[in-house]
């Protein structure tokens, strides 16, 4: 009998003295762990160590727990007023892997969080974020107040992790393949959760409001990435992308966000001319191909029902309810000079995270008081001033300038070229939506900006990782490359 079959004990042989040992301790973890799970609650134990080693393992391979993270979010979908226990277990993960990566990198490996000044305006606006405590305290927010809206600000923490584990080509591919996983589920439960509520509808205004708006925030940022994916990469993996870019479509017009609509026209816009004259010409082609099939797959397989979906489609992109459309606008009209006199009161250093401000809505006919603002400007200069909305806004400015730099001289096709440019069109996406819908303090487009700011400055400063070296210098060199 070898050694390795019996685990390597010296002699080759299970000694009588281990064997007697062994079989009496198995025979009493066995006992003890049955004895546990017959207790009230007891099967509370081995599902925690279970837990417990998951945890474990998953937070030493950070590519995986990042994956498990974008994949979550699936959980959080359903908004609900109070804490769910999905939530709590999301937000305990998330926090726990953060908290984990951090003192790993800074007291275990020695290696500076920030190594690019993007990283360094990243990480001054979330210290800002939490510092800005103070004057939430000063203008009488609660502490409660204050941090749960920071907890959301956080998000923008896994950029940190990110930056590390994109550096390597399979990471980037299970990173953003775990987001594609999340796209998906959110297109088909999109499409389900349209198709069950408008079957009933008897009214145009019934297709409306059977909408799924709050899911646009994923599905545009994929339209994009998917659209310039479907151009840049070759072979099966572009009919595939092609494919995945329709399904994602169609969820996303039934979201009847009308903001995210733009802001994915002008996004793939964007793609088109940072794109060579070879993709553009493909791009054009499959256009053209697309919106063939789509008009005839319509027209003849459609029925009343598309007929009825396109004009309210229709109707939403061109605000034919005149008379609610004038209220709605009076009403974000109401709200923005509201938040923008209150943020007088400190302009530089803002009322804090948390803070908020009243107002009275022309809609329901009441006085609300609340943290959140539709305009996202606005928002940001009435929570954090001056100082703190002109951090952010330099960062995501500083990003797409990078990713507009870096597709202007990219190699025309694959991947990487794909999705550098998709970033570009993103972020100009975004800074144009956070007029009507803040996706300044979103979870999920702040991951969304998390994930394609750290894809592209994995691409111009590569993060130092533990083992490599001449790192300084090798960065250096690519940043001089570049």
């Amino acid at each position: 009998m070898s050694n390795s079959l019996i685990g390597g004990l010296p002699g080759g042989l299970l000694r009588p003295e281990r064997q007697a040992l062994s079989q009496p301790a198995a025979t009493a973890v066995v006992v003890l762990a049955l004895a546990v799970c017959a207790l009230p609650y007891g099967f509370i134990v081995p599902g925690a160590v279970i837990a417990a080693a998951l945890l474990v393992w998953s937070f030493q391979r950070p590519v995986v727990a990042v994956a498990m993270i974008i994949v979550g979010q699936f959980l959080l979908l359903d908004r609900t007023e109070t804490i769910s226990i999905p939530e709590i277990v999301y937000g305990a993960y998330f926090f726990g892997f953060l908290t984990w990566w951090f003192v790993r990198r800074v007291f275990v490996d020695g290696l500076p969080v920030a190594g690019h000044g993007v990283d360094r305006v990243l990480l001054a606006y979330l210290a800002y974020g939490a510092l800005s405590v103070i004057p939430s305290l000063v203008v009488g927010t609660d502490l409660l107040g204050w941090f749960r809206e920071y907890l959301t600000v956080a998000t923008l923490f896994l950029y940190f992790p990110l930056r590390e584990i994109l550096n390597g080509e399979p990471e980037r591919r299970v990173v953003f393949g775990a987001g594609a996983l999340l796209v998906i589920a959110i297109a088909i439960n999109n499409m389900v959760n349209y198709g069950l509520k408008a079957a009933a509808a008897n009214y145009l205004w019934e297709l409306l409001g059977a909408r799924q708006a709050a899911n646009a925030h994923f599905l545009f940022p994929a339209l994009i990435a998917l659209g310039a994916l479907a151009v840049h990469l070759e072979g099966p993996k572009r009919f595939v992308a092609a494919f995945a870019w329709l399904s994602v479509g169609a969820a996303l017009v039934l979201t009847f966000a009308r903001g995210f609509w733009i802001g994915a026209v002008v996004g793939t816009g964007v793609v088109y001319l940072l794109s060579p004259r070879t993709v553009r010409s493909r791009a054009a082609r499959y256009a053209l191909i697309i919106a063939l099939v789509s008009t005839a797959g319509v027209l003849l397989f459609g029925g009343d029902f598309s007929g009825r979906l396109l004009q309210s489609v229709g109707d939403r992109l061109v605000s034919s309810g005149k008379s609610l459309d004038d209220i709605s606008l009076r009403a974000r009209f109401v709200e923005s000079q509201a938040i923008l006199e209150r943020s007088l009161w400190s302009p530089v250093v803002g009322n804090g995270v948390g803070a908020r401000f009243t107002f009275y809505d022309v809609l329901s006919k009441v006085t609300v008081t609340t943290p959140y603002s539709h305009d996202g400007y606005l928002f940001l200069l009435f929570k954090v001033g001056i100082i703190g909305t002109g951090m952010f806004i330099v960062w995501l400015g500083w990003v797409l300038r990078l990713a507009w730099t870096t597709s202007r001289t990219a190699a025309p096709l694959g991947f990487n070229a794909g999705m550098i440019r998709a970033t570009a069109g993103i972020v100009v996406g975004l800074l144009l939506i956070t007029l009507t819908s803040n996706v300044f303090i979103e979870r999920a487009s702040l991951l969304v900006m998390a994930s394609f700011s750290a894809l592209v400055l994995s691409h111009r400063s590569p993060y130092p990782r533990r083992g490599d070296s001449n790192q300084a210098g090798s960065i250096n060199t690519v940043i001089r490359a570049r």
